[in-house]
């Protein structure tokens, strides 16, 4: 069957708010026409074909399987499409929280149209032209909600199934809220309003539901919506608060919903409300300039004041008195004693005393919370002023303002080179003033500018490092940064040089400060083009001589501004001739957006005619740099190896290097997180050879931190900076999924093979693995879980495998010779003994030989399967049941120390295919257990229902002689 296939099979039905994209109805793609695409990939190598029976595959919450349910066939992966025979389903699922709308098959799919929903399954499945569906109705056009699960199984003709979209809804009740104010469990003085911040943006809030704001189980406001604004949603009550205590509001189920439909889970918040206290404060502070601090200071509350201190008279306010203090020394210089003034008890007195009231300063009376109250107070409702401060500025007295005393201070934080040293005039001016805070903002100001502009400046300092920064006006840095050839600039504050303060001899005999690199060259002035003689493309130089009269630091100038360029230096050198004619020039350095320096510079700092603004900050010692390569054994263009027999590390301009510290070398695994040690290490001059222990596949991260390797250079002893470097290990990745093809048998209540079981015996589910000669074989078991299904392919509950070991009792001859056991006897024939491994001895007797019968016990090993909901009559119906058993559940020995960790390939791993289990449960059904027959007859031969039958060509479990055996 071939129709138009959907747009929707790339496509999703999405619904976008501005808060964030989401979507409630989704469709998503299982393209069977590129299985390596699927999740998981389906790769069929050389194999022209792959069972995919019990497989899952999914696409974000959904759940494809394609199942054998009542079919001698298996659902199977051809190149392009999945086969489905008759009797064979499809299986579509979403979580419980989803729902399922759609599936729609592609227009490469042939002969779905005989597919059909299976009983004891919802939806229906339609084909009309060129559309196959199945849809979430029912045969009447209606929809049923809550589907979660759907099926589609073939009746007639092998069914092609190349592509299908399956359409989905998530949830509904998503909507969360990010942030409530006031804040759940935050204490509050007062509430105006409730704020409601969401994950998404607020469509509408539902007018119909009431939002109480409740104390003690009591409504005492009711919240309204004031405003939708995007995700918030603001409420104001449409009462005030008057009672202190804890209040809350529950907010129901779809309060608040979207555009797009999502809403709200029921959800509450509360706050607790404290009746605010501290307001009784005066209506008006006196204060200001004055010829001389007055006598008496009158302070206005809004009413009658008293003093809660004085049980006796609540109006006594004569005990209270507060210090009045010199603003700039802060010693107390007076007091302020207090009284109601008379015939106005709305206003509070003090009187200045032990002070000489025309003593020129600024001085200040703070009166601290809670000194003066409201006379109509109670222990509930008492009001009491908040702290507050008078000040008087006496007789013209002078301070700076708090802005330019915190500039003052800010300034005189600022060390380091560029700034004005320790000792300098101008700041010790500076420091005294801030100490003081005697003088105005306008002397203030004429010391912070001498001391922007001061000389006496801060420079490098012999043998100490500095990195080297260019500033430019709009703020952004260009680090100095040097590769061994030359100096270029960097963005990366990380990338940084640190430049050496050097001294140098000059040639008046002098000496002078200049910043060398590590490997013994010193910085020549930067410029941005090489027209003249002495300007250097490498911006360095490794003579001394030249450096010390080609550099120079000095204090970047900018008279106009000088706040903007505080701190920073001009690198000043001589560039030579222009095209060799003419003076030499000495000029300054800038940044401009040719020659070496970075893209994208394209001013100088500050001012065209100036230097470009340079920052010297003190730095730790440069690393090194030092040229290495890593590579492994064995070579690998890739970056992949099957197996790893060495890191080989080389220095390719070192003659000879050192392993200082073997642990600073680790070889750590990016999947499982673990490290693994240095097995071994070998020098061999310039070249480091490391083997490690046992790797398991992993991408793996060789790292050797600074200070693992040294070296000599010029009687120097150099340290390398980190190494790191990543590479794969990769063993063939495919288990061979064979452990099941070997003989087996499987075990119900100690009977075998299958038969009808009462519902209790699917409890007791065992297999036991055994070789070609029927000899238990241990398996090793993974977490996987195990499926108990019944025959409608319906998922019953699940399990996981456990192991047991039972033993057989025994005894066999054992061939002694001399008291050394040689092995068990096969056969004995005169003087000739042959063993049960195949050694034969000719001379039999001849030695002091002997037979000994000796007990042996054989270890029987199990798999239990071991349910996560046992099954009984009451809750287990009859009918087949399934036992589905994922791949890779369990295998051999390799298997479990591949589980383990341990390094070995999965090549070597033999594991178990999907295989299910059918036994038929009957609550009423018996097996039998003995056949009467006639003793007369032999080799009469009864199937498990206790009839005679003439041959055993069907596998299965019959009776011969009274004995059971099985036919495979």
């Amino acid at each position: 069957m071939k129709k138009l296939f959907s747009l929707l099979l790339f496509a999703f039905v999405a619904v976008v708010s501005s808060a964030q994209e989401t979507t409630f109805t989704k469709t998503v793609a299982f393209d069977f026409r590129d299985g390596s695409k699927l999740t998981p990939p389906i790769i069929l190598g050389d194999a022209s074909y792959a069972m995919i029976d019990g497989k899952a595959f999914t696409n974000g919450p959904i759940t494809v399987m394609f199942n054998r349910i009542n079919s001698t066939g298996r659902p199977t992966y051809f190149d392009g499409y999945v086969s489905l025979n008759k009797g064979e389903r499809l299986t579509v699922s979403c979580p419980a929280d989803y729902e399922l709308l759609s599936v729609e098959f592609s227009v490469d799919s042939e002969n779905v149209g005989v597919l059909m929903v299976p009983s004891g399954f919802k939806g229906t499945y339609t084909i009309d032209g060129s559309l196959a569906v199945w849809t979430n109705t029912d045969n009447k056009g209606n929809t049923i909600d809550g589907i979660t699960t759907c099926a589609l199984q073939n009746g007639n003709q092998d069914a092609k199934i190349m592509a299908f979209n399956v359409t989905y809804r998530s949830p509904m009740n998503i909507l969360q809220t990010t942030a409530v104010t006031p804040a759940k469990g935050e204490t509050v003085t007062e509430f105006s309003n409730m704020v409601l911040a969401f994950d998404h943006e607020i469509f509408t809030v539902d007018a119909d539901n009431i939002y109480s704001l409740k104390k003690d189980g009591k409504e005492v406001a009711k919240l309204k919506t004031a405003a939708i604004d995007g995700n918030k949603v603001t409420f104001v009550p449409d009462n005030k608060l008057t009672e202190a205590g804890e209040y809350t509001v529950t907010f129901p189920k779809e309060s608040f919903t979207t555009e797009e439909g999502y809403y709200n889970k029921e959800f509450s918040t509360s706050f607790t409300y404290v009746l605010p206290k501290n307001t009784f404060n005066p209506t008006e502070l006196p204060g200001g300039e004055v010829e001389e601090m007055p006598a008496t200071i009158d302070i206005v509350f809004p009413s009658a004041i008293g003093n809660k201190n004085n049980a006796d008279d609540a109006n006594d306010v004569s005990k209270l008195a507060f210090d009045v203090v010199n603003q700039k020394t802060g010693e107390t210089v007076g007091i302020a004693k207090a009284s109601m003034k008379e015939d106005n008890d709305n206003t509070l007195q003090l009187a200045i005393q032990n002070m000489t009231l025309t003593k020129k300063g600024i001085y200040t009376i703070t009166v601290p919370e809670k000194k003066v109250y409201d006379i109509h107070y109670s222990l509930d409702t008492e009001l009491y002023n908040s702290e507050f401060t008078i000040l008087y500025k006496v007789a013209g007295a002078d301070a700076p303002s708090d802005e330019v005393l915190a500039e003052a201070a800010a300034l005189l934080k600022k060390t380091g080179i560029g700034y004005p040293t320790a000792t300098a005039a101008e700041r010790t001016t500076l420091a005294e003033m801030v100490e003081a805070e005697e003088q105005g903002d306008e002397a203030f100001r004429t010391a912070i500018n001498a001391y922007l502009n001061s000389t006496d400046i801060t420079y490098p300092e012999e043998g100490k490092y500095y990195s080297i920064s260019n500033v430019q006006y709009d703020g952004k840095k260009y680090w100095l940064a040097y590769d061994g050839t030359a100096v270029t600039l960097t963005t990366d504050g990380t990338a940084a040089y640190s430049f050496k303060a050097v001294k140098v001899q000059t040639a008046d005999g002098t000496s002078t400060i200049k910043l060398g690199t590590a490997d013994g060259k010193y910085l020549h002035a930067l410029v941005a083009t090489d027209d003249y003689t002495e300007a250097k493309t490498v911006n360095v130089t490794d003579n001394a001589e030249s450096a010390a009269a080609t550099l120079a630091l000095n204090k970047l100038v900018y008279a106009d501004d000088a706040h903007k360029v505080f701190g920073f230096m001009s690198i000043q050198g001589l560039i030579g001739k222009r095209y060799g004619e003419g003076a030499d020039v000495t000029a300054y350095s800038t940044v401009r957006n040719n020659g070496n320096v970075a893209e994208g510079v394209t001013t100088t700092a500050f001012n065209a005619n100036m230097s470009s603004a340079f920052m010297l900050e003190e730095a730790e010692a440069p690393k090194v740099i030092t040229e290495y390569a890593v590579t492994v054994n064995p070579q690998s263009e890739t970056g992949t190896v099957e197996a790893l027999e060495s890191v080989v590390v080389t220095f390719p301009t070192v003659e000879k290097v050192t392993l200082a510290d073997k642990s600073k070398v680790t070889l750590t695994g990016k999947n499982t997180g673990k490290t693994v040690a240095v097995k071994t290490s070998a020098v061999d001059g310039n070249k480091v050879t490391f083997t490690f222990g046992a790797l398991v596949n992993d991408t793996y991260t060789f790292k050797a931190a600074e200070g693992a390797f040294t070296y000599s250079s010029a009687d120097e002893t150099i340290t390398v900076q980190d190494i790191e470097q990543d590479f794969t290990v990769y063993y063939a990745d495919e288990f061979v999924t064979d452990f099941l093809d070997q003989p087996n048998r499987m075990m119900i209540d100690n009977e075998w093979d299958l038969h009808n079981i009462h519902p209790t015996d699917l409890n007791n589910l065992s297999i036991q693995i055994v070789d070609g000669n029927y000899n238990s074989v241990e398996p090793f078991l993974s977490d996987k879980d195990v499926e108990l299904r019944h025959e409608n392919g319906m998922l019953v509950t699940t399990g996981k495998l456990e192991k047991y070991t039972d033993y057989e009792t025994y005894t066999e001859d054992v061939f002694y010779r001399n008291n050394e056991m040689m092995g068990v006897v096969a056969q004995v024939s005169g003087t000739s003994i042959m063993l049960k491994d195949g050694t034969k001895f000719f001379d039999y007797g001849t030695y002091d030989d002997k037979i000994v019968t000796e007990e042996r016990q054989i270890p029987h090993y199990h798999i239990l399967v071991k349910l996560d909901k046992e099954r009984t009559a009451d809750n287990t119906e009859d009918g087949i049941y399934w036992y589905w058993i994922y791949e890779e559940t369990f295998g051999d020995a390799n298997y479990g120390r591949w589980l383990n960790g341990e390094a070995i390939a999965k090549k070597n791993c033999h594991v178990n295919k999907f295989r299910q289990y059918a036994v038929n449960v009957s609550k009423t059904a018996t097996d039998i257990n003995e056949i009467d027959r006639d003793e007369t007859e032999s080799d009469v031969i009864y199937d498990m229902l206790g009839r005679r039958v003439n041959d055993t060509n069907k596998p299965g479990l019959y009776i011969k002689n009274g004995k059971k055996f099985i036919v495979k």
